[in-house]
């Protein structure tokens, strides 16, 4: 097991192209960390870089103690699974696991003594085929299985090594809906059972923030935040974080704050909302200036469902789109002065296009941002 460290770690392509830029980065020792972010963000180069299959343009990259730079991809006990599966269509699935432990030619982790290398081998193989639900399936070639068990022939394949660091890049993206909850999960279960280094590349933030200790995300090559996954959605450092995190995203609106007899008022366009007390102090300095507010779907409720609606937080709309999704319903508002954003309403909410419709903002869980910077305010 080992932690990996990325100390001013710089990528650069022909053309000055930047892939990543300074990144400093400790992934703990047995940690699960997630990088994310939209395509062209970095983080499949800098998987890459830890596997070796990237050269590093500047700065150090440790692997436990030992520096890698210049360390060749097959002598830095790391494993790693692929977007596309990588198997041999010629081999069993038993021929596919036992092929790094055979190319190796030494003994698997904790093989029983007195066993011959290859007796070991198909002990080993046969040990996680069994964790992974593949046992049955060791005599069978890649086509005769579908894309999930092929999957999990690719995480069989790593773990069999049992190497310090698991990387992987994008191991769902070719699953659909269903197979990818399923390996979601068994992905948990695997790192909570080995206790291993797993680090892992992703677009979607659903799969981040399921499945992280940790979250790294990044954005033009530059890490943008490193947190846990609540703290990343409670509290983002910049409008990408918030918008990037959460599903439906963070609704942004451009506003002004106001103080009035001792209170904080934002003015958006078409609606006046009061900033709770808890924010005041934060805010005072920004007062007579322009900020963006932002608010989730979720902290976003239809008036009439609620019991206890406080003042200074009650928004008139129209209803543009209602999207039902069965435990809930996604309504895409219109404020009165033609900004749309999007709530998150009880599955009882009746309401139809076109209509006029009163909301609740949560205010206690409001996010502001600096406009300029785009850093937040609170």
């Amino acid at each position: 097991m080992a932690s990996v460290t990325f100390e001013h770690v710089v990528k650069k392509y022909a053309g000055d192209v930047l892939a990543v830029n300074d990144l400093n980065l400790d992934i703990r020792d047995k940690e699960f960390l997630v990088l994310v972010g939209p395509s062209g963000c970095g983080k499949s180069t800098a998987l890459r870089m830890i596997a070796g299959l990237e050269e590093i343009s500047s700065g150090v990259l440790r692997i436990g103690e030992r520096v890698v730079n210049n360390v060749p991809p097959k002598d830095r006990d790391i494993a790693m699974v692929f977007q596309s599966y990588a198997l041999y269509p010629h081999m069993t699935v038993f021929d596919n696991m036992a092929f790094g432990l055979r190319m190796r030619k030494t003994m698997p982790a904790g093989a029983a003594p007195g066993l011959s290398r290859e007796a070991a081998i198909k002990q080993r193989v046969e040990e996680v085929g069994e964790s992974i639900g593949l046992k049955q399936f060791l005599n069978r070639k890649p086509r005769a299985l579908s894309g999930g068990q092929r999957q999990r022939v690719a995480l069989g394949r790593a773990i069999v090594r049992s190497p310090q660091v698991f990387l992987m890049d994008e191991p769902l993206s070719n699953l659909d809906a269903k197979l990818r909850v399923q390996t979601r999960a068994t992905i948990s279960r695997l790192h909570r059972d080995l206790q291993t280094t797993m680090i892992y590349v992703t677009h979607d933030q659903t799969e981040a923030m399921t499945m992280g200790d940790r979250i790294a995300v990044m954005r033009d090559g530059i890490l943008q935040q490193l947190d846990t996954p609540q703290n990343l959605y409670d509290h983002p450092l910049n409008m990408f974080v918030a918008g990037f995190i959460g599903s439906p995203a963070m609704s942004f609106f451009t506003s002004t704050l106001q103080q009035e007899n001792n209170e904080l008022y934002i003015n958006g366009e078409g609606f006046r909302v009061r900033v709770p007390q808890q924010y005041r102090q934060a805010l005072t300095s920004a007062a007579g200036k322009q900020i963006i507010f932002g608010l989730r779907p979720e902290d976003i409720a239809d008036v009439r469902m609620e019991q206890n609606v406080e003042e200074g937080t009650v928004v008139p709309v129209t209803v543009d789109v209602v999207e039902p999704m069965g435990s809930e319903i996604y309504l895409y508002l219109l404020t009165a002065g033609q900004q749309q954003f999007v709530a998150r309403v009880d599955p009882l909410t009746r309401v139809q296009p076109g209509e006029q419709l009163q909301v609740t903002f949560d205010m206690k869980k409001m996010h502001a941002f600096d406009p300029t910077t785009q850093q937040t305010l609170m």
